[in-house]
């Protein structure tokens, strides 16, 4: 009889995932490989956007102010997840990521309407060179627009912890104070923070600034330290003042980039995706997340602006066009990202789910 009995339910026993299921029916967080946490408390900011705070289970083991991670919910039973930035200082037992809702984007609005305290979510992908790490002068200057707010957020908690005599200097563009995320902690923060210079541009009232504008309001400014987080647009005018010390500059955008243009139109094309066993053929330049999204197919992706290499994929064989440079290439065996290339021949991938 007890033979009969280890024979039932040994596949259950010695079947990892079967375990990690069954744990989680009484510790939510529980696994042996995913980072999973709790939702202590979901604040809103402002009225389209929403702080979460986490308390993530033993195989979380750390990020840099500045970086993001991929936050996976579960939606419909499928989980689908994006990448969002740290908002509290480095170190810290509990993590902030503040999420802006973004029109048709389903995580986000998701986050922002249905995410409640008790619930569970999944880290993964944390990385990001956005990080004080990139520091080179004694005085830090940073530049933030609307959401773009986040992973400064959490550099200048880190800063004030870690070396609050740094001289740092904070212009911070949003629409007027009702707009403006962590309006009352960047008040707290500035207040209690001798060596931090804080400057609110109300754009309603004093229009959007110019790089011009910026950079008078910023001693120094092209000659020091200085992050910059928010609209492509903002960063390209930005560039030119750090010509002749382009390693003073780290930038960010958690805008979609703006394609090179793809040129003439290479009409339809066969993708194989070889280690699903499926094909198709594409309709337009869109890029390739989206043809095979369009396909009922949901490969692994974050960002989908080109930055967190989370849709990074092989291509087996084939002529891609990266569509953030124009650049193009024929190379087999080449890791593309999905979501900022487009296909320009027949060609095969594999990609991961």
């Amino acid at each position: 009889m007890l033979q009969n009995t280890l024979k039932r339910i040994s596949p259950i026993l010695f079947n990892p995932k079967l375990v990690e299921v069954a744990l989680q029916a009484f510790q939510p967080t529980a696994s042996f490989d995913e980072i999973r946490a709790t939702v202590v408390a979901v604040r809103k900011e402002i009225h389209d956007t929403t702080s979460i705070t986490l308390k993530p289970n033993s195989l979380f083991k750390g990020m840099k102010s500045g970086q993001y991670a991929r936050v996976n919910v579960e939606i419909n039973g499928r989980r689908v997840g994006r990448t969002y930035s740290l908002s509290v200082v480095e170190g810290s037992a509990l993590l902030r990521f503040t999420v802006k809702q973004i029109e048709g984007g389903a995580v986000s609005t998701y986050i922002n309407s249905n995410l409640k305290a008790g619930d569970t979510v999944v880290l993964d992908s944390i990385g990001g060179e956005f990080t004080l790490a990139k520091a080179k002068t004694s005085t830090l200057q940073f530049v933030a627009a609307g959401s773009g707010i986040t992973p400064v957020m959490s550099m200048l908690y880190t800063l004030e912890k870690t070396a609050p005599q740094t001289p740092v200097q904070f212009f911070y563009i949003s629409r007027n104070r009702d707009n403006r995320i962590f309006a009352d902690e960047l008040d707290a923060l500035a207040a209690r923070w001798p060596a931090l210079t804080l400057i609110n541009h109300d754009s309603d009232t004093q229009g959007v600034p110019t790089a011009e504008v910026i950079a008078a309001a910023l001693p120094g400014f092209g000659s020091l330290s200085t992050w910059v987080c928010g609209p492509r647009v903002m960063l390209e005018g930005i560039q030119p003042f750090f010509s002749a010390q382009p390693e003073l500059l780290v930038t960010e955008t958690f805008m979609p980039p703006v394609f090179a243009k793809a040129g003439d139109d290479m009409g339809p094309v066969s993708v194989v995706l070889d280690n699903l066993n499926r094909s198709f053929t594409t309709e337009g330049d869109q890029p390739l997340l989206q043809q095979i999204e369009a396909q009922g197919i949901q490969p692994q992706n974050g960002c989908r602006m080109g930055i967190c290499a989370t849709c990074t994929c092989l291509k087996v064989q084939g002529a891609t066009q990266n569509l953030l440079t124009g650049e193009i290439s024929n190379a087999p065996n080449e890791l593309i990202k999905l979501c900022s290339t487009r296909a320009l021949s027949d060609i095969t991938l594999n990609i991961e789910l």
